[in-house]
């Protein structure tokens, strides 16, 4: 779901810059303080809405990422927030993002997330251009609701 690309993976992405903060201080980093900092983090993820469980201390020691592409969870997150601005935009004139966006697929990784974008009118270093993905994503949890009968 769009919620746990969104959040989860900033669950994982804050859990990974304590651990290098840490690091960074010289402390060392023992299987002990790593299921710390995970409780912690997944703590604030969860609220009192579940029990962690005790093994699920461990869950970060099956995640590859932060071992071979440190800082690579983030991507999740950034790539669905944009996923939901794109969708956004196509909603609001499909006529005019059908080209924009095949001019985009056939650009591939050849420029910058920002060039790629800005075609849509995006620009990634404004907030508001974040508060509108959060804007659609939140629109996504009315219509759920909704659906649901919540």
């Amino acid at each position: 779901s769009s919620f746990a690309a969104i959040y989860r993976q900033t669950v994982l992405a804050r859990f990974e810059q304590r651990a290098y903060a840490l690091r960074m201080e010289g402390l060392a980093l023992g299987v002990d303080r790593l299921n710390e900092l995970w409780v912690e983090e997944n703590a604030k993820y969860y609220g009192d809405s579940v029990a962690l469980p005790e093994g699920y201390a461990y869950g970060w020691s099956y995640i590859p990422h932060f071992i071979h592409v440190r800082f690579y969870t983030y991507a999740y997150s950034f790539a669905q927030l944009v996923a939901l601005l794109l969708y956004r935009r196509y909603r609001e004139d499909p006529e005019a993002f059908a080209p924009k966006y095949l001019d985009l697929l056939a650009a591939g990784g050849s420029a910058s997330p920002a060039d790629l974008l800005a075609p849509f009118g995006l620009d990634l270093r404004s907030t508001d251009t974040w508060r509108e993905a959060f804007a659609e994503l939140d629109a996504m949890r009315v219509d759920a609701e909704t659906l649901s009968g919540a």
